[in-house]
């Protein structure tokens, strides 16, 4: 059973939001009472393939983490999270020491244990968030899992939100971001927009590509950017890449692009249309 009085401890990375970390939290002691285990928390790691365990770090606990060596990082830890991510074990165990594929050389104070993936919108797996119990637990059902689940996806908004990931891991999407916005890896097709009772091309819509690692499509790279506060550069490079060809298009043809609200308004993009001739651009 839980402990009447939950030790609450968080680990929200420098610049995180006060009020998403709290509400983390508060998520995290959902889980914990509602599941009735010792300690659930949140690790990051970021994506994971079954031969490569991704190092994993613990952001976020509630309760007595200190009671359980796998929180206190390393190998278990990565391989338990590896073994989550992949779905190699499933998101209830209820008794640790009856599933076969509970990985080896884990930790021997866990008894029972509640863990499903946290991934972002775009995709990109987060971590895993998780519960804890130091005995077996019999009343523990695969139906509990669906909360988990809802928990999970409310923290993944919450990291989306507030910027709730780890200092490197936000370096390392702003390098990649930046890497695009120096002229590397983005490139414009420009898809037809056709009337289909004259069959005739009235104009084309500009779409970004992203030639640049790690693969994956263009809705990803947009919304890694926006977690990072350059949604709006990333948005302005790819419009002023469409601009650049507009003396290709046909005579009368308009050139469609694709921007937010917040980028249409910003005067960066007022200066990057200027000049472009009335008709000839649809936002």
């Amino acid at each position: 059973m839980a402990d009447a009085e939950p030790r609450r401890t968080s680990t929200p990375p420098a610049g995180a939001s006060g009020v998403g970390a709290e509400a983390v939290a508060r998520i995290l002691d959902i889980a914990r009472s509602q599941l009735g285990m010792q300690v659930a928390f949140l690790a990051e790691t970021g994506p994971t393939t079954p031969d490569r365990p991704a190092p994993a770090s613990i952001r976020f606990t509630d309760g007595p983490a200190a009671s359980f060596p796998l929180l206190a990082g390393g190998p278990a830890l990565d391989a338990l999270c590896a073994h989550v991510l992949n779905a190699a074990v499933p998101a209830i165990v209820p008794d640790v020491g009856a599933e076969a594929g509970y990985p080896e050389g884990g930790d021997p104070s866990v008894g029972a244990f509640a863990a499903v993936p946290v991934t972002l919108s775009d995709g990109t797996p987060f971590g895993v968030i998780g519960a804890l119990s130091h005995e077996p637990d019999p009343l523990l059902r695969d139906a509990d899992a669906g909360m988990v689940r809802v928990l999970s996806r409310a923290v993944a908004r919450l990291i989306e939100q507030h910027g709730l990931t780890a200092p490197a891991a936000r370096q390392a999407a702003i390098a990649r971001i930046r890497t695009i916005l120096e002229g590397t890896g983005l490139s414009m097709v420009f898809q037809p927009i056709v009337d289909l009772d004259s069959r005739m091309t009235l104009g084309y819509e500009a779409l970004a590509r992203f030639g640049a690692q790690p693969e994956r499509s263009p809705d990803r790279w947009f919304a890694e950017a926006a977690r990072v506060d350059l949604g709006a550069d990333l948005e302005l490079a790819a419009i002023r890449a469409a601009l650049s060809h507009m003396e290709l298009l046909p005579a009368g043809a308009f050139l469609s692009v694709n921007a937010s609200t917040p980028t249409v308004a910003s005067p960066a993009f007022l200066a990057a249309v200027r000049g472009v001739p009335a008709g000839k651009l649809v936002v």
